[in-house]
């Protein structure tokens, strides 16, 4: 074997050429030709219970300690490899989460400021005969309306866009073929914000429902 060279800087700036890289680096027909080929051989092990996988991986390999053998989890393996990117979506669903609660916030706001500045209209509304709770169902439903396109849109558009993303030729090298949409966790999502919505416009439509018709008639 002919030695061509040695590096005499490693990964780091100290000098030290071991710093970066640990033992010589070769391909693997070398150390097959010089050490024989290497003996190894993979074996799996089913559970009845998988929580019991970590243990049952240290004593397996206290057992055959003297043969160099290497236990491991394949869910915990699976959980460290995921756990950077399932922190990534998690801090997402929370920015989501704050928006969707600013939005929320922000329908009451306008609903505060209709019933303001619509307070002559409403007047006109209770003079020809309007009662307090048409007015009150009037406000509701225009607020459900704004929500209800608000929902429809955001999960539409969300869910077309996942779907181009994962159906990428980024994601099909992965070996991703289908994209699973979580219908169930969505419909929830949106009934709660439509709730909410709903809940931030019931106090604005009861004051616009209570508003004095001469009142409301002499607003400027």
């Amino acid at each position: 074997m002919r030695l061509i060279g040695i590096l005499s800087l490693g990964a780091s700036s100290s000098g030290d050429p071991f710093s970066g890289f640990f033992g010589l680096i070769t391909n693997r027909g070398l150390v097959e030709r010089v050490f024989g080929g290497v003996e190894f051989a993979n074996h799996y092990v089913r559970l009845r219970d998988t929580d019991q996988a970590e243990q049952v991986a240290r004593q397996i390999e206290a057992a055959l300690l003297t043969g160099g053998a290497q236990a491991t989890s394949l869910i915990k393996d699976r959980e460290e490899q995921s756990a950077l990117a399932k922190s990534f979506f998690y801090l997402v669903q929370g920015f989501a989460g704050m928006g969707l609660f600013v939005g929320i916030a922000a329908v009451g706001v306008v609903a505060f400021r209709s019933v303001v500045e619509r307070r002559q209209q409403i007047g006109m509304l209770r003079a020809i005969g309007y009662k307090r709770g048409t007015v009150a169902l009037s406000f509701l439903l225009e607020s459900a309306f704004i929500a209800l396109l608000g929902v429809l849109s955001g999960i539409g558009l969300a869910v077309l866009l996942s779907t181009f993303l994962l159906q990428s030729d980024e994601f099909d090298v992965m070996g991703m073929r289908s994209v699973y949409v979580p219908w169930g966790q969505i419909s929830l999502i949106g009934l709660f914000a439509l709730g909410a919505t709903l809940l931030m416009t019931y106090i604005p439509s009861r004051l616009a429902a209570g508003v004095p018709i001469a009142e409301a008639l002499r607003y400027e």
